[in-house]
């Protein structure tokens, strides 16, 4: 006999009771047939239960499921000990000693405003809220190994209500909570998921505050994660040796934090130039603080960071004792000779620093904007020889003496290419090494400090491993993006002519102008660019290619692929879960003292005086508007206070049949333009293939 599904509608349609016999059997009612089942009615009794018996359902069993807030796995359908087909029951094991029904009691709550009456160890009764008399009441069998329905009305004769106070920001965190372990910005979403899910309307500060419980229970309390901070110390020393790692506080409270991995420390010294590129960035958790980053370039042009550190605020402290660390880890400037930025010359006196010429111009412009000046000056930083630098000075000399002033006051040394020292095997003017570092930790920036700091190292450690195994399969002698360059070099090669002077000196002339001497033993080009980056230029290119030899072989050590995997040679060691990390006997770590800003908390970083919101598209923004009213600047018509004017240009739109007509005369246009084209072109090649015979005819000797 096929039953029908039992089911607790939330909000089902009325249906007509069906009142059960008085006695040890009912009879449940389904598509006109009947069957008898064992409900023993009198095992508990109730003053609540004599009004109310078990009615017909017609809905599915995943219903009842959802309602009872239960998995579909393990439940065994049995009412009265009696199996039936179809129709669901509850598992003999769980009972109110279970901790799982009473975890899920608000799902109950969900679909409709319910409420408990009875909520003990062997009764349920649960009402409607709004008292318009659905109830559902449940207890022990006499076995006490089982719960049973003894009562059930389902007529609802409320309305649907989408408020529900019963659903907390909690409960919602853990039932999103792999969505927020799979994307961390899923934050506006929630509200349409839940009301998808489960038909009610939640607010986006409560959606906000989920996201914030959700992080919690993902990466732990951030107090919690600083009282660690010791056993993670210990932990990466022990199984990352050589590595440093130094914690700076005051009365245990949290300041400063530098990490300098070994593999990081030993590929830099091995492989990549003597060039650091340093910048700072803010933190945007909910301590605050900067971290300090330095990152030099290996042998592909591409990011190698060497170490980082956590500090309370960016300054010349804090800086000081970011560099001091960074120094006693890779050496000295008189040991190794590579160079830093200006600001902290007082460790380094005898290194050489360059400005990032980006951040330079956006000084320059605070007081002489204009794309004018701008170029000007740019092209004086991109000045290779002495005299083009002195040409671009003298033309910004003429467009403004104050700018050209406030040039002439910084050290050329620090922002124009043609006071390089060529030790360092790179012509960069701008600090995209250490940006780029910062935009790629951009997922851990806003995490907890342990957790940041293992995101990052993760990262570092697949980095390296991933950059080591694409170069081992890369065949060719230098880098893949150097090998790139030098192509884009040869196809300037054709534009060049090179004259031999017998022995290894080249005059190279460019016939759009200039003429350089190229000298293949020394390495050098009477332009400075092959000696400042050390990849040879198009004047080199063009000797190189005028001796026979090939472009590769003159391009310097720095970018072969044997320096490359030097540099990559050394590897991060994982580190287990934070249960296996070695316990220190030091005092627990407090986060450092934290005030926070009024108002909405901000990740997205300033942007500076002038630069556009959107590259792709021009702005209005700081534009003369002239008003076309009152024909003044300053406003536009739209908000002019002046009366009408009635000589106001009127702009009036054109109709759909006057843009029609003005399609289909121009399509006729066009269509004109394209005939007389092809008139000219058939003229046009008539008379080149009546000349071509004729001189065919002359050569053969047939006229």
């Amino acid at each position: 006999m096929d039953e029908s599904p039992l089911s607790l509608p939330g909000n089902s349609p009325s249906m007509p009771n069906v009142q059960a016999p008085q006695s040890q059997y009912d009879f449940i009612e389904a598509d006109g047939q009947s069957e008898i089942v064992n409900v023993p009615i009198d095992v508990e009794d109730d003053e609540d239960d004599e009004d109310y018996n078990l009615s017909d359902f017609s809905e599915s069993d995943d219903d009842i499921i959802e309602d009872f807030g239960m998995e579909d796995d393990g439940i065994n359908r049995a009412i009265g000990g009696k199996q039936l087909e179809g129709v669901p029951e509850f598992n003999q094991r769980i009972g109110m000693e279970n901790v799982q029904l009473v975890k899920d009691k608000n799902l109950h709550h969900i679909k409709d405003d319910f409420e408990y009456k009875h909520n003990d160890k062997w009764r349920v009764t649960t009402v409607c809220k709004k008292k318009c008399g659905w109830k559902i009441h449940a207890s022990q069998t006499q076995m006490g190994d089982a719960f049973q329905i003894k009562s059930f009305k389902s007529i609802h004769t409320c309305g649907k209500d989408h408020k529900n106070s019963k659903i907390s920001s909690r409960w919602l965190a853990n039932k999103y909570l792999p969505f927020f372990r799979d994307d961390h910005t899923w934050t506006k979403c929630i509200e349409r998921c839940v009301f998808r899910d489960h038909e009610v309307d939640v607010t986006l500060d409560q959606c906000y505050k989920v996201k914030r419980m959700a992080f919690k229970m993902i990466h732990g309390v951030e107090e919690k994660q600083y009282e660690r901070l010791w056993d993670y110390v210990a932990a990466i020393r022990k199984w990352n040796v050589g590595s440093t790692v130094k914690i700076q506080t005051t009365n245990d409270v949290f300041e400063r934090m530098y990490i300098c991995l070994d593999a990081c420390k030993r590929g830099f010294l091995a492989g990549c130039r003597p060039l650091i590129g340093i910048d700072g960035c803010h933190l945007k958790g909910t301590t605050g603080g900067q971290l300090l980053v330095a990152v030099g370039k290996d042998g592909n042009d591409n990011i190698f960071p060497i170490a980082f550190a956590i500090v309370e605020i960016e300054n010349k402290s804090s800086w000081t004792w970011f560099l001091q660390c960074l120094l006693d880890d890779i050496g000295h400037v008189d040991e190794n000779g590579w160079g830093l930025v200006e600001t902290f010359k007082d460790l380094m006196p005898n290194a050489e620093h360059r400005f990032c010429v980006r951040h330079l111009h956006a000084n320059f412009k605070k007081d002489f904007p204009g794309k004018v000046l701008k170029d000007a000056m740019w092209s004086a930083a991109r000045a290779t020889t002495k005299n083009s630098f002195d040409f671009h000075m003298d033309e910004l000399k003429k467009l403004d003496v104050k700018a050209y002033e406030w040039l002439v006051k910084l050290d050329v040394r620090t922002w124009s290419r043609h006071a390089f020292n060529p030790r360092s095997k790179s012509d960069t003017l701008v600090n995209n090494i250490a940006e780029s570092f910062n935009a790629w930790i951009l997922e851990a920036r806003d995490k907890p400090v342990l957790t940041m700091m293992e995101i990052i190292r993760v990262m570092l450690m697949q980095r390296l491993q991933t950059k080591r195994d694409h170069m081992r399969r890369y065949e060719g002698r230098v880098c893949p993006r150097i090998y790139k360059k030098l192509e884009r070099i040869k196809s300037e090669v054709g534009h060049c002519i090179s004259r031999w002077n017998g022995e290894s000196k080249y005059e190279v002339e460019y016939i759009y102008g200039g003429r350089y001497v190229v000298d293949l033993n020394e390495r050098t080009c009477g332009c400075g660019r092959w000696g400042l980056s050390g990849i040879p230029c198009f004047h080199a290119a063009a000797a190189i290619i005028e001796h026979g030899e090939q472009l590769e072989t003159y391009v310097d050590i720095a970018y072969t692929k044997e320096t490359f995997l030097s540099c990559y040679q050394w590897m991060i060691s994982p580190l287990p879960s934070h249960e296996q990390w070695p316990k220190t006997p030091y005092d627990l770590i407090k986060p450092p003292k934290f005030t926070k800003k009024v108002g909405k908390h901000k990740k997205v970083r300033k942007r500076e005086v002038g630069e556009p919101i959107n590259a792709f598209r021009v702005s209005k923004k700081g534009t003369a508007m002239k008003c076309g009213n009152c024909f003044q600047w300053g406003h536009n018509q739209r908000t002019c206070k002046a009366p009408d004017n009635p000589n106001k240009k009127a702009y009036k739109k054109k109709k759909k049949g006057q843009l029609e007509q003005s399609s289909t005369s121009g399509a006729k246009g066009s269509k004109k333009l394209l005939v007389n084209f092809k008139y000219y072109f058939v003229e046009l090649f008539i008379q080149i293939s009546s000349t071509t015979l004729l001189n065919f005819f002359n050569f053969f000797g047939f006229l």
